[in-house]
């Protein structure tokens, strides 16, 4: 039996100095549906200050602010908004946009979201289309596919 990927980021980010789970990872560990397959083979996604090599991880060299990392279920983890924003950038769309509607059912503020997007029109137009009311990744992936081929966007759904 594989350790469970909650498991595996709580040693990865208390073994490796500095180390913090992000993108999907620390989307998981927030109690998401990130993954596209299942969480046994999932890599840990490690955000790390220098480069270092991690077996079983996708490591990410990146120095982030104070304000952008906590502590949930033990693990070292980025915050929701910032989760959410990493996710929105590095993802593709549908994947990103996705995590980001589930992360705004949860509280993470969209204005905000979109202002630290000032700068980027894709990453403006990706939380654009963020809808806190869609009621499942699926559902996320299809008003992507929907807008992306030309079509109007549905209306946003209350939550």
């Amino acid at each position: 039996m594989h350790a469970s990927l909650l498991d595996r980021a709580r040693l990865f980010t208390a073994a490796v100095p500095g180390a913090i789970a992000c993108l999907r990872t620390a989307a998981h560990v927030w109690g998401l549906n990130a993954l596209s397959e299942s969480e046994d083979g999932w890599p840990v996604e490690l955000a790390v200050p220098h480069p270092v090599e991690v077996p079983g991880c996708d490591v990410h060299v990146a120095a982030l602010p104070s304000a952008d990392v906590t502590r949930h279920r033990s693990v070292r983890v980025t915050t929701p908004e910032r989760t959410a924003f990493d996710c929105a950038r590095r993802l593709p769309r549908p994947e990103g946009v996705a995590i980001v509607d589930q992360f705004l059912r949860r509280g993470v503020d969209h204005d905000r979201l979109l202002r630290r997007a000032t700068g980027s029109r894709g990453l403006r137009e990706t939380f654009a289309m963020a809808d806190r009311g869609a009621a499942s990744p699926r559902e996320s992936w299809l008003r992507v596919i929907l807008v992306e081929g030309g079509l109007r966007a549905p209306p946003p759904r209350s939550a």
